[in-house]
């Protein structure tokens, strides 16, 4: 009896101690790549995962508190866990558009408030979702929230462009 309980026990420390080595083996630096859950979108190939996914704040610890705190209604939000969420700074780091036509601050002015209810084109995420290999992931419907009574005048530089 005492022989199968050994067994017992040296077969659960196994696949402790492998399990382990798998999911160390995963989070090394030059892994990351593997649990990214699709490949980069164009134009991020090269980028590090560091790069956009920051860590959270606090230890592990704490975030786990935290959350525990906010289940039972101690706390009014709960904390992220691992690491924050990707957000428009991310993203604004690295792409300066002084041209751009629809900067993210933008759509903040009161009359998008319809538009930001139904489509939240705010974040940079409502339109081009990293790791799925495409650079916008939108149909082309999103864009008629805001400019569906937008009457184009006909220019002329247009025009002969157009020909």
């Amino acid at each position: 009896m005492k022989m199968k309980r050994r067994r017992q026990r040296a077969g659960y420390l196994a696949g402790l101690v492998s399990g382990l080595l798998v999911v160390a083996f995963l989070y090394l630096p030059e892994n990351e790549r593997l649990h990214a859950p699709g490949p980069m979108n164009t134009g991020h190939e090269n980028l590090k995962c560091a790069y956009c996914h920051r860590p959270a704040a606090g230890s592990l610890r704490q975030q786990l508190q935290a959350k525990a705190r906010h289940v039972l209604g101690l706390r009014d939000h709960g904390a992220v866990l691992g690491l924050r969420p990707v957000g428009n700074e991310a993203c604004l780091s690295c792409h300066e558009r002084p041209e751009d036509s629809h900067p993210v601050f933008r759509f903040l002015e009161p009359k998008y408030t319809e538009a930001r209810e139904k489509i939240r084109p705010h974040p940079c995420t409502s339109r081009h979702l990293e790791h799925t290999g495409r650079r916008a992931t939108v149909a082309m419907t999103f864009c008629r929230h805001c400019l569906e009574d937008l009457n184009l005048r006909k220019d002329q530089r247009f025009l002969n462009f157009a020909r």
